[in-house]
């Protein structure tokens, strides 16, 4: 049977986490979890983390202000990295959205 891991971004990702102008902190928040999720070694683990990430995105981030481009700049670069790294974030979808 196989171990559940604990994944450290899951306590930064909660619901309405970041305000309106939180966008620079999620920015961060956002690299730091594919950055755990790039560290691991298990693929299957990686997935979890992936699929993890994206269940807890939208809630977080809901209230963030987007609208000096800033965030989708950097949820990019982090899509970017992640896709680079064949993790399966972002398999299909372009980083530039």
């Amino acid at each position: 049977m196989p171990q559940k891991h604990s994944w450290e971004f899951r306590k930064f990702f909660r619901a309405r986490a970041f305000g309106w102008k939180g966008s620079s902190l999620a920015i961060q928040r956002i690299k730091e979890a594919v950055r755990e999720i790039r560290k691991t070694k298990d693929p299957i683990l990686k997935a979890e983390g992936a699929i993890l990430l994206m269940e807890r995105l939208w809630p977080a981030l809901q209230q963030v202000d987007s609208s000096s481009g800033a965030f989708v700049g950097g949820v990019a670069t982090a899509g970017t990295d992640t896709h680079d790294q064949n993790v399966g974030v972002y398999p299909t979808v372009s980083p530039i959205m």
